[in-house]
């Protein structure tokens, strides 16, 4: 049995033996989405996510084939950074990009 002192020193200092549940308050802003699929071909993006679907390859298949890490696809899809010459060749030819099309990119 705790005396008086413990309890009022135990009160004060915030030190129970119970338990406080806080449920966590539910966020107002909503969440972020990914990128939509294309329904109209704007950007340069727009353009390898539209052709790799087409053909049915993944981030990570293409990646491999191109020999990239599996962000860079992402970041190109979504028109964060442009391919590099020797990275466009290789995404041109293994997607049948036309060379043109690099005029799309925001960067160039």
């Amino acid at each position: 049995m705790r005396d008086r002192r413990t309890v009022n020193l135990c009160l004060l200092l915030g030190i129970s033996q119970r338990t406080l549940h806080v449920a966590e308050a539910p966020t107002t802003q909503p969440k972020t989405s990914k990128k939509a699929f294309p329904k109209t071909v704007k950007t340069l993006g727009d353009s390898i996510r539209t052709k790799r679907g087409e053909r049915g390859i993944n981030q990570r298949a293409l990646a491999r084939k191109l020999n990239v890490p599996r962000r860079r696809i992402q970041d190109w899809e979504r028109d964060r950074k442009v391919p590099s010459e020797t990275e466009w060749q290789k995404l041109a030819d293994e997607l049948g990009l036309p060379e043109d099309l690099k005029a799309l990119s925001p960067n160039s």
